[in-house]
């Protein structure tokens, strides 16, 4: 299971449905959401690399959406690239 057993029984899928709806692997951190679960993943299918993301599910169990983890420097303005630059 990849939900911890304290769960209800409707958000307590199989882990096999976590890889073929997000494509990660290896889920790591649980955060309890009002009306869903978010988790953490550590790595992802294609490759079993660090590459991954977090996935979304609702309260029954259902997948809601995913966020790939970006894999390049964010720079949101100018002042801020200086300061990554400086250090």
């Amino acid at each position: 299971m990849w939900a911890p057993s304290h769960l209800t029984r409707s958000s307590s899928k199989r882990s096999t449905t976590l890889p073929a709806q997000t494509r990660y692997a290896g889920p790591h951190t649980f955060y309890a959401l009002p009306g869903r679960m978010l988790i953490g993943n550590l790595s992802n299918v294609a490759d079993k690399g660090g590459v991954t993301g977090m996935a979304v599910y609702n309260n029954k169990g259902d997948f809601v959406a995913k966020y790939d983890m970006p894999t390049s420097a964010i720079r949101t303005s100018r002042a801020m690239a200086t300061v990554t630059t400086l250090r």
